[in-house]
């Protein structure tokens, strides 16, 4: 796992990636100021996505949890094909989970005509739900592309 969080009109890497390490994410998270730069979608999954292609690990995804539109940096919708392309290249696919915080989900309708998995939330409670949904039903379990979610 890996932290990457939006840095200027880029992104940067938080916690490194690496075996899961509980204490490094709630550390960051304590010592979190809040938003101060624009919304890299694009250039935030670039990055992430770099650090799987370049992993051995057999499962990889990428969660994204955005109260914004793209608002810097390339668009998700050029760069998720990229991903999808380099990933296949390798013969690891790389899953890719928005969840729209407080922002109606159907704004990242085209992401998930790319494959993405898209679901909104409009408040904390929701938001814990559908992170808890992603997690246990995409990502821990892998469900099969194709397989209804």
């Amino acid at each position: 796992a890996g932290l990457y969080v939006f840095r200027g009109n880029g992104s940067a890497e938080a916690v490194k990636f690496d075996r899961w390490n509980a204490p490094a994410m709630l550390d960051w998270v304590k010592q979190y100021p809040g938003p101060n730069s624009g919304t890299p979608l694009g250039s935030a999954i670039e990055l992430a996505s770099r650090a799987l292609l370049n992993s051995k690990f057999t499962q990889k995804h990428i969660l994204v949890v955005t109260d914004g539109i793209n608002t810097s940096g390339p668009d998700p919708v050029v760069v998720v094909p990229k991903i999808n392309k380099a990933s296949e290249s390798k013969g690891s696919p790389i899953f890719i989970h928005f969840v729209a915080f407080d922002i109606d989900a159907k704004v990242f309708a085209p992401l998930k005509k790319l494959g993405v998995t898209v679901v909104g939330a409009v408040d904390e409670k929701q938001l814990g739900q559908q992170l808890e949904i992603i997690m246990e039903e995409k990502i821990l379990l892998e469900k099969e592309p194709g397989k209804k979610n």
